[in-house]
């Protein structure tokens, strides 16, 4: 049997190699011919005809002079200048065109859902109450392994990252929980598209603020949770009144972040041009840069276990630091050092308008495919 095995083995191995040899290719030929000799001589002498080198010398002299040298691309004091002041005139001149950009949006809502605004954030809200609510579900099910997490807080380092790879794993079933109830039950219906992106928009950014408090509760164990001695096994050494406050003061500053990411994401499919997004930017941006000084200076002190730097200039120090940060990005210092403008903020509108209308104020009003603004266009 093994002998009869053995035989059809060597059998199929030399059909395979059969197989092989006359699946190669054969040796590419030559795509053209050679050229006949009495031209190959004619081009011989041409080239060594003292005129024709001459002229041929010239000529790589006249693009050696053409051609620009490399630039090292670092711009100059004087580019970086022109640039920041292009920069805020392009935003300032856009200010006077918001106000019709903004009655556009409104005319187009209206038209959409037909006076229901209200009912917009009540579809938002009853999502995020359903992400919520599958969360507490999550929770109660899960309350014999959050049990077994909490007993493993112990002082030694390999209880104590256990416990931390446990209390991972919890918040990731935790946020799991909380994209099925909210974005996962809205993607099963059918919606406009219009009503799709707006409610997906912003479930997205209560997904991610969710998600990062989850996270911030597994390695700072604010005193939120209460939970016994947490103190002692917290990823970075803190007080409870510490940790308490970047818990808290983190999910604002991502809360806000993201709202405001996708509310400018938003602007763009309503037709805002990119300046004005750019100056409703700035606008987020000092709103974003007042929470985390706020988060800064409202900090607690370190308590028994001072730093090398007082507390006061290490709030001065951070605080410098995100003004720098304000600056840097508001001013358009980016656009000088050749980095993309805003790429998160000025994407095109998601849909293609077929034509648009004229509203009171000059705004053109644009028509989009698939929704009802369509029954509204005229040429």
């Amino acid at each position: 049997m093994v002998a009869c095995c053995f035989t059809w083995i060597r059998l199929l191995c030399r059909c395979g190699i059969l197989l092989l040899l006359f699946a190669m290719p054969a040796p590419l030929q030559a795509q053209t011919a050679a050229p006949a000799t009495d031209k190959v001589d004619r081009l011989l002498e041409l080239l060594s005809d003292p005129e024709i080198k001459t002229w041929l010398a010239d000529q790589n002299k006249k693009n050696a002079l053409a051609t620009p040298p490399a630039s090292n691309n670092v711009p100059t004091l004087s580019d970086i200048l022109r640039s920041i002041r292009g920069h805020i005139q392009s935003t300032l001149a856009a200010v006077p065109r918001l106000p019709a950009q903004f009655e556009r949006m409104w005319i187009i809502l209206n038209l959409e859902f037909q006076g229901r605004l209200a009912g917009v954030l009540t579809l938002v809200l009853v999502f995020i109450t359903g992400g919520f609510g599958l969360e507490w579900l999550a929770r109660q099910s899960l309350k014999r392994y959050r049990d077994t997490m909490l007993s493993e807080l112990r002082s030694t380092p390999h209880d104590r990252v256990k416990a931390l790879g446990l209390r991972l794993l919890f918040a990731a079933i935790m946020i799991g929980s909380f994209v099925v109830g909210s974005a996962g039950v809205f993607i099963i219906f059918d919606w406009p598209p219009l009503l799709r992106e707006i409610v997906l928009g912003y479930l997205t950014a209560a997904i991610v603020t969710r998600g990062v408090m989850m996270v911030t509760r597994a390695l700072l164990i604010p005193p939120q949770l209460q939970l016994p001695e947490a103190e002692k096994f917290r990823v970075l050494p803190m007080t409870d009144s510490r940790a308490g406050h970047w818990y808290v003061w983190f999910a604002i500053n991502v809360g806000w972040f993201m709202f405001a990411s996708i509310t400018l994401n938003l602007l763009g499919t309503f037709g805002f041009d990119q300046q004005s997004r750019v100056a409703l930017g700035a606008v987020a941006g000092l709103v974003q840069l007042l929470l985390l000084l706020a988060a800064v200076w409202l900090r607690p002190g370190a308590g028994e276990a001072e730093s090398r730097i007082s507390h006061k200039a290490l709030s001065w120090l951070l605080t410098v630091f995100l003004l720098a940060l304000w600056l840097f990005r508001g001013s358009g210092l980016w656009a000088a050092f050749g980095w993309p403008p805003h790429s998160s903020f000025c994407r095109r509108p998601s849909w293609r308008h077929t034509g648009g209308r004229i509203s009171s104020c000059g705004a053109r009003i644009p028509v989009w495919k698939e929704n009802r603004l369509r029954r509204c266009w005229w040429p």
